[in-house]
């Protein structure tokens, strides 16, 4: 099965909530930030983030498509 990298930038998260309702098996709502789930904080292009490995490809692929401030990338 295909996997791909789910990085977020969450410094760069306004809290909006689309990618938790397009993608709950990989992001939650912690108080005002989206999270991902079982990720691990990684330098990613200068800055903190956090990338965590999934076959969820569609579900990441949404999750990048809605987030207003494009601080979700997959790789």
């Amino acid at each position: 099965m295909a996997k791909i990298k789910v990085i977020q930038v969450q410094d760069e998260c306004i809290g909006c909530g689309a990618c938790e309702s397009t993608s709950p098996k990989l992001f939650e709502m912690k108080e005002t930030k989206a999270h991902l789930k079982g990720s691990k904080k990684v330098k990613w292009k200068g800055k903190d983030a956090f990338e965590v490995e999934t076959d969820l490809v569609k579900d990441a692929k949404e999750a990048v498509d809605v987030c207003p401030v494009t601080c979700i990338h997959t790789e």
